[in-house]
């Protein structure tokens, strides 16, 4: 299935958001290239793995929480214990691969459970790198009305400004993802 309307109509589940995107494209590949946000895309990837049973993906979703880690490193330096719990992964997958180990698990089950524990984990560290972007936006733009209005000027509201951040935080994530896995639709 490489239509995005095939998948519109296989999988009622897809978000209004996503759906309301990818009806626009006749084929998924476009659909993933084109995404401006990482969470339609992993909805995307985690859809055709359910479907096909393809979890070559894993290690790309290692990738792109490895990089979101890194994109709050600037922030943070070394993440705290409470940060770090959005980006650990590698406790689950060594439970995983022990259960495969010991045969108490198959070893496409144990592909199927690291595709889902992945996936879970992709989705909360993009949302949790998502909302900490966009409250520090707000924290600086809240002390620059109070600096304006300490020193007497006037300040600038402009709500445009914080959507455009706002997209370009899930554009960054967007690019992330691509460059962590390449097409997973392309022919």
């Amino acid at each position: 299935m490489t239509g995005a309307t095939e998948m519109l109509w296989a999988n009622q589940l897809v978000s209004s958001g996503l759906r309301e995107f990818a009806i626009n494209y006749d084929r998924l590949s476009d659909v993933w290239v084109n995404s401006p946000r990482p969470d339609w895309m992993l909805e995307l990837l985690k859809s055709n793995c359910n479907r096909t049973h393809d979890y070559r993906f894993n290690v790309g979703l290692e990738r792109y929480v490895d990089s979101l880690r890194e994109m709050t490193a600037c922030h943070y330096g070394e993440p705290s214990a409470y940060v770090e719990h959005y980006f650990t992964y590698r406790p689950g997958l060594t439970s995983i691969e022990d259960d495969v180990r010991s045969g108490r698990i198959s070893i496409l089950e144990g592909e199927r459970r690291r595709s889902i524990w992945l996936s879970m984990v992709a989705h909360e560290a993009t949302r949790y790198v998502f909302e900490d972007e966009v409250a520090r936006f707000e924290f600086n733009r809240t002390a620059e009305k109070i600096m304006a209005e300490l020193v007497g000027n006037e300040p600038i509201a402009d709500d445009t400004y914080e959507r455009d951040f706002k997209r370009d935080v899930l554009d960054k994530q967007a690019n992330l993802l691509k460059a962590a896995i390449s097409n997973p639709f392309t022919d």
